[in-house]
């Protein structure tokens, strides 16, 4: 046999191998990534890694979160006061973490902002009929929270003062 062909490889035979090769390295490419997409639900110790993430903050239970608040104490009753008696403005936010700084800041510095509270409470005609005021961790059931609605599971007073009297 003479020719440009003899001697090689038939071109067919060629295709073929190259053909079953890619085909092969697509199925172990595929494979490999299912596998490894997988693979953070068959660990024993779930790890949370980009781009692969288990999600933790979804699939675990979380401890019941505590918030602090301020509460004025009236002959009638308790009320949750507003962040304009804690920070002097409508800031939700800056409320809240001006009391988490005191709290973490330890009991002076909760006795200086539950007095500090107290005042601007005794100079705003709404809130001049308080007679004490209280700073209070109270814990949650976020779950419970929404459905139920804001029920606490425990409220425990952190610090109290009285309201100034004016003169």
């Amino acid at each position: 046999m003479h020719g440009p062909l003899s001697g090689t490889v038939q071109p067919l035979a060629c295709l073929r191998g190259v053909k079953l090769v890619s085909r092969f390295l697509a199925y172990v490419v595929g494979l490999g990534a299912v596998a490894i997409v997988l693979s953070p639900a068959a660990s024993k110790e779930p790890k949370d890694s980009y781009p692969l993430s288990t999600y933790p903050m979804f699939s675990k239970k979380r401890e019941d979160p505590w918030i602090y608040k301020f509460v004025g104490v009236s002959q009638a009753n308790r009320v949750a006061l507003p962040p304009s008696l804690v920070v002097g403005g409508p800031e939700v936010m800056q409320a809240a973490s001006t009391i988490s700084r005191s709290v973490n800041q330890g009991e002076s510095a909760m006795q200086g902002l539950c007095r500090e509270v107290a005042v601007r409470a005794s100079q705003d005609p709404s809130w001049r009929h308080l007679t004490a005021v209280e700073l209070v961790a109270v814990q949650y059931d976020p779950v419970a929270y929404f459905a139920l609605g804001p029920k606490p599971l425990q409220e425990q007073m952190l610090t109290r003062c009285g309201v100034p009297r004016a003169q």
